[in-house]
């Protein structure tokens, strides 16, 4: 129902991207933001399993979102090598 990705909106996030496989979450996912009052060009939705999310926007496969990432990104890779 995208409430973390709400909540970081909330909180003035500069854009934010919900992941989820199932298509009905990421619906509800946009109509919970738009019932908030944030800005859709401020949000993306993206249907896929979030660490092969991760995975690609790492690779560089997920364009929109891979510089916007990077931070998570390295951290992550950094933790699954330690």
């Amino acid at each position: 129902t995208g409430g973390f990705s709400i909540y970081a909106g909330l909180a003035g996030a500069a854009a934010v991207t919900t992941v989820d496989v199932a298509d009905a979450a990421l619906a509800a996912a946009d109509a919970n933001w738009a019932l908030n009052g944030l800005k859709a060009s401020k949000h993306e939705a993206v249907t896929m399993d979030a660490f092969e999310f991760l995975e690609r926007a790492h690779a560089g496969m997920c364009h929109s979102v891979s510089t916007r990432w990077m931070g998570v990104l390295e951290h992550r890779v950094e933790s699954k090598h330690s």
